[in-house]
């Protein structure tokens, strides 16, 4: 399948999926990106690039949602000898990703879009799954994010997000490990990385909510 279709099928679902509800967010994101691989094995934002994407997210009531989405970005790197020794040496890459994620979010603080006065504050977690298109290929992901909300206000929430994804590939960099392939699907494969601001809206709908009850 090619990665325009698979992405357009993806979002289709999703519209449709939050058009038909009453309690979904709309938004986007943007940040900035890194990569931890064989060029990078635990230093963040090194060698940095810019990333974002679009979601919706419904919420099932003031802690629990699930979101869907599709990100996009460019990471870099490059190999230095300082680094430590790679068999075979190493050189550098540049790739444009893609990701279609479904995750499912916690708020630790009842949190609530359309209040009028409480729950406009709460950090959260994500967890999930989604497929990565990456060198050409396309690999299942594990997204996981920890970040904070606040809704300054009504139907609008805006906060920072750190999200981090392991791809179940060794192509994101061009160099595949020959050390370890007996192992190769906890410790060869690549992760990524974005860490920004989003915004949401509240989509509109048909329902009132008395203040009294908020």
């Amino acid at each position: 399948m090619k990665k325009g279709t698979f992405f357009f099928i993806l979002f289709n679902f999703i519209a449709t999926f939050a058009m038909s509800q009453s309690k979904t967010d709309v938004g986007g994101r943007v940040g900035g990106s890194y990569y931890i691989g064989d060029y990078n094995e635990a230093t963040p934002f090194r060698s940095p690039n810019v990333a974002g994407g679009i979601f919706l997210r419904f919420n099932f009531n003031d802690y629990y949602a699930v979101r869907m989405g599709v990100d996009g970005g460019y990471f870099t790197g490059s190999y230095s000898a300082s680094d430590g020794f790679l068999p075979n040496g190493g050189g550098s890459f540049s790739s444009l990703i893609f990701d279609g994620n479904l995750a499912f979010e916690i708020n630790f603080l009842p949190f609530d879009a359309l209040a009028y006065k409480k729950k406009k504050f709460a950090p959260f977690v994500s967890a999930g799954f989604g497929v990565s298109y990456l060198s050409g290929d396309l690999s299942p992901s594990l997204p996981l994010s920890i970040g904070i909300k606040y809704r300054p206000a009504r139907r609008w929430t805006v906060g920072f997000e750190w999200s981090i994804t392991k791809t179940f590939s060794d192509k994101m960099d061009g160099y595949t490990n020959l050390t370890d392939q007996n192992n190769s699907t906890i410790h060869n494969n690549d992760w990524y990385s974005i860490a920004g601001l989003f915004i949401t809206f509240r989509l509109l709908n048909n329902s009132v909510v008395c203040p009294v009850y908020q």
